[in-house]
């Protein structure tokens, strides 16, 4: 199963786009930088969203190896998600009850990138990649059982440990006279171990220094 917040990216890719178009619009040409991007080596900076946390991006010309370090917002629906802790009570004659996350999960990324200039547009580029995403992630898992015709309603508090794969788009847009950029991008995580085939797409906006 896959999910999406629609909503956090329209307003995510509604505000950067904006930012970036009134910045196109207002700034005086130099036939210097018209033609493309300035060359980057070194970014960092911070996400806002999905993951909420520090990035740090070296450049090789139009290529990128970005790692970040952040947390996710918490999950919902929880009983698609780590189908073994259902079985593993079932075994004990408990009823799975779902899933109350407690914390939100921390995330470790490294992606590969390749970007490319956008002739109308020249401080801004697109991009796609692909990378790992591990995730660490505590949460109560709720059961019940009976016992003496009585119903007992208990919680078992669990910390798990999930790896994957990172598919990525996105697009960054350098400013003329400040070290400063702006991005958003889409990640499409594919869970490999503890629950595989679990899909779940996360949307980012951030900043980054240049230097």
């Amino acid at each position: 199963m896959t999910t999406f917040s629609r909503s956090v990216f329209s307003r995510n890719f509604f505000i950067i786009t904006f930012l970036i178009l009134s910045y196109n619009a207002t700034a005086q040409t130099d036939s210097s930088q018209s033609t493309s991007a300035r060359a980057l080596n070194w970014t960092a900076g911070f996400k806002f969203h999905n993951p909420g946390g520090i990035t740090l991006k070296k450049y090789f010309g139009n290529k990128a190896l970005e790692f970040i370090a952040g947390r996710n917002g918490s999950y919902r629906n929880y009983d698609y998600y780590y189908r073994s802790n259902k079985r593993r009570l079932r075994n004990k004659g408990y009823i799975f009850d779902g899933y109350d996350h407690t914390e939100r999960p921390w995330i470790l990324q490294l992606h590969y990138l390749v970007h490319h200039n956008i002739s109308f547009l020249p401080r801004l580029r697109w991009y796609y990649g692909a990378g790992i995403q591990s995730r660490f992630s505590n949460y109560y898992c709720n059961y019940h059982y009976t016992e003496n015709n009585t119903i007992i309603y208990d919680k078992e508090y669990i910390s798990t440990f999930s790896m994957g794969a990172d598919a990525v788009l996105g697009i960054e847009y350098t400013f003329k006279n400040f070290p400063i950029m702006l991005f958003a991008e889409n990640t499409i995580y594919t869970e490999v171990f503890n629950s595989p085939l679990f899909i779940k797409g996360d949307i980012s906006t951030g900043i980054r220094y240049t230097f």
